[in-house]
């Protein structure tokens, strides 16, 4: 049984480190799918009845989830891990990509529905993962993206 232990600590660094990256990647899909939506609903805006606003405002809050996805990797900090502390084990990140993905997807394009399945699919991903490795917070296995990246080159 030990060594089913030391086998799953042994791999436990570089997964955390390739979903970290890839979680970098589905944060940037996010935004440009937000983006996109954003864009398109500013087509259908109007005055009045404010039901044409869904896809406009629906873009704004795409984007904004996106960016708190990157973010959480790439630079972490004290206010992610404070205020959505549900993103620092995986289940809680994979029902987050998963909500995402199914709310990129019927956003009526092509882009949006390959991101969204992408991401949704990334987000079972973590919840299998969360069941598979005992990971009690990502944050405290890992440093942020930039950290790692400002280490290897040297610059300040």
């Amino acid at each position: 049984m030990d060594t089913v232990n030391e086998a799953k600590a042994a791999t436990r660094g570089p997964l955390i480190k390739i979903f970290d990256v890839l979680t970098c990647v589905a944060g940037v899909l996010i935004c440009i799918a937000g983006v996109m939506a954003f864009w398109w609903g500013t087509g259908t805006f109007g005055a009045w009845p404010p039901y044409k606003w869904n896809g406009c405002i629906g873009g704004i809050f795409i984007f904004g989830f996106g960016l708190t996805a990157f973010w959480l990797v790439a630079v972490g900090g004290e206010f992610i891990s404070t205020w959505f502390k549900f993103l620092d084990v995986y289940l809680g990140r994979g029902c987050y990509f998963v909500y995402l993905g199914l709310r990129i997807i019927p956003m009526g394009q092509a882009f949006c529905l390959t991101a969204g399945g992408l991401v949704a699919i990334f987000g079972a991903a973590n919840i299998i993962v969360h069941f598979l490795f005992e990971v009690e917070s990502i944050a405290g296995e890992t440093t942020p993206l930039m950290s790692q990246y400002k280490s290897m080159t040297g610059s300040e």
